[in-house]
């Protein structure tokens, strides 16, 4: 009965029995074509593979048809592979290779996600990835495979929140593949991402940063005759053309590229990028051989609805309406495609924001501990200093008590000292990791604002309402003054239902408003509300002091409050406008 119950450490895995499948996969880092053809033959030939050597085997050649641009066959085989080496590595946590295999099923098992298009599953198994390793490895260790294989991780974490136009996340993911000691690396890997890199600041309009990444993806590339030192020249031509509005020279270049192009896709890039600066400069007609050429050969879904989107501009302003409507057409089903779209960034947002707040709990823990074990080891060095000095003066006698006393003295205020700095330093990072959470928080709840704003209604169709038109029709026409009797506007002072109507009116098109104005000024009361919803209908302070039916002076005080509450100096109209426009 306790043989039964007593807890065994999981076993070793039957050890490979062909260190062939380690020479396949290293030759596989350099030469994945090669290396993808001896796997397969040697998979097909060997009937003996152990259980360890076949899930080895199926992760290799699905890391071999990734690399080789191959779609991913082996779907049920990777995610077998997956849980067997999970669970290898968490039967035997302090072995290094399991917990890599483990992360690299995690990471195949993202690409085929991936393939799938199921985006948020990708973006889960990436990030999936990355805690394998960054809890298993300390960042000292982390260095030549290992930082290769997180750098391309966040490489591909990078593109896809780029392919979602989440660009905030998009540069936090390549900044951490280029602070990664990658070592040797292949020769356009490291320009590839500083590249990624200025795109993303290139499509929020950081304009000056653009530039700079695109001169430093330059530097780093090895030779020009290759089309990554192609595509980051055309991006910086056209940049330079919308900063420094240098036409001829821009466009100069980019025929130059047009001419050298290694295929057709490379060459429709470079037509678009010539077809937008025509566009820019209103030259429609050499615009228009550029686009629609763009619009019919192209395989990029984005780059077809970028050129629809001129061309029905252009021809609309031509008067061309036939032709307009063909191209806002596709727009318009577009536009349908990014509201589904919505709720899956919004995962993706959540994965991203989780996997950084657990990181930095963690760290702070590691930093405590790591604290922790240092005052352990200066209180029993200490201690142990106390003790020969005791046995030192035992021996040495009374005569030297006096000097020995001073050492001790000295010795104890210098573990004062050393007590003291490293309490600063827990302290700091203590408080460091409070700030950064505050960040996360306010770029979490401004992300929220944004994305609530992109659904509210202009402020044209609010004034459609019933009870907008019933408070501008009170006012119209009456001649306010700022001394006044309470008596003297009693027949448009707003009683508690019409301003329940005008609370209901504010939320039905601008949903999350109150919120908003809670969130900035947590005590503000309801006539301070009311006052910031007639601020909407664009009233001045003596027409909203005698429909709320408080004097001028007391509006006065109430206006001045909510400026210094929102920090602001615009006047206070302008301000409540601005937020909903």
């Amino acid at each position: 009965m306790l043989c039964s119950c007593t807890q065994r450490e999981p076993a070793m895995p039957e050890a490979p029995q062909h260190d062939t499948l380690a020479a396949f996969d290293s030759l596989m880092q350099s030469q994945p074509d090669s290396a993808f053809g001896l796997i397969y033959d040697f998979y097909t030939t060997h009937t003996d593979l152990t259980l360890f050597d076949r899930h080895y085997a199926d992760l290799l050649i699905s890391e071999a048809l990734f690399k080789c641009d191959y779609e991913q066959t082996l779907r049920t085989e990777v995610q077998s592979s997956l849980l067997y080496f999970d669970s290898l590595a968490a039967a035997h946590p302090k072995n290094d290779d399991f917990t890599i295999l483990s992360a690299r099923s995690h990471y195949m098992n993202g690409v085929g996600f991936m393939e799938a298009e199921s985006v948020v599953e990708a973006c889960s198994e990436y990030l999936k990835a990355l805690e394998i390793m960054e809890e298993h490895f300390e960042e000292k260790e982390i260095t030549g495979y290992k930082a290769k294989f997180m750098a391309l991780t966040y490489n591909r974490l990078g593109d896809l929140f780029s392919d979602q136009f989440m660009t905030e996340q998009a540069i936090i993911c390549f900044k951490k593949s280029l602070s990664l000691d990658r070592g040797v690396d292949s020769k356009y890997s490291l320009s590839k991402t500083i590249f990624s890199l200025g795109l993303q600041y290139d499509f929020v309009c950081k304009y000056d940063s653009a530039l700079f990444y695109y001169s430093d993806a330059l530097h780093n590339l090895p030779d020009t005759d290759n089309v990554v030192y192609r595509d980051i020249l055309a991006n910086k031509a056209l940049l330079v053309y919308l900063f420094e509005n240098k036409v001829c020279e821009s466009l100069s270049i980019l025929k130059h590229l047009r001419d050298h192009t290694s295929d057709d896709e490379e060459r429709l890039t470079r037509l678009f990028t010539i077809g937008n600066i025509y566009f820019y400069e209103k030259q429609y007609d050499s615009a228009i051989v550029y686009l629609e050429a763009v619009f019919a050969d192209t395989t990029d879904y984005l780059r077809q609805l970028e050129a629809a989107s001129c061309l029905g501009n252009i021809y609309e302003k031509r008067g061309e309406k036939e032709k307009a409507e063909k191209y806002f057409r596709m727009l318009a089903k577009q536009t349908m495609h990014e509201f589904e779209e919505k709720t899956e960034v919004s995962q993706l947002n959540s994965l991203f924001q989780n996997h950084i707040s657990e990181k930095q709990g963690k760290d702070f823990l590691n930093e405590k501990r790591h604290s922790k074990k240092i005052w352990l080891i200066l209180l029993g060095v200490v201690v142990l200093m106390m003790i020969l000095l005791i046995i030192i003066i035992k021996l040495r006698g009374k005569k030297q008590k006096v000097q020995l006393e001073k050492d001790l003295s000295e010795t104890h205020q210098k573990h004062l000292e050393i007590q003291k700095s490293l309490s600063g330093r827990l302290k700091s990072s203590i408080e460091n990791l409070k700030q950064e959470k505050e960040k996360t928080k306010s770029l979490q709840k401004e992300l929220e604002t944004i994305q609530q704003q992109k659904t509210w209604d202009s402020l044209e169709v609010f004034l459609e309402e019933d009870i907008c038109k019933e408070i501008l029709a009170s006012v119209e026409g009456k001649a306010f003054k700022r001394e006044m009797e309470k008596s003297d506007y009693q027949d448009i002072i707003l009683n508690n239902t019409q301003l329940a109507r005008l609370s209901t009116a504010v939320e039905k098109h601008f949903s999350g408003f109150r919120k908003m104005l809670a969130d900035k000024y947590p005590k503000m009361d309801e006539n301070e509300i009311n006052l910031c919803y007639l601020y909407l209908l664009n009233l001045n302070n003596i027409q909203i002091s005698a429909l709320l039916n408080l004097g001028y002076s007391s509006l006065k005080k109430r206006v001045s409050k909510l400026k210094k509450a929102f920090k602001t100096e615009k006047e206070l109209l302008r301000y409540i406008c601005d937020m909903v426009v």
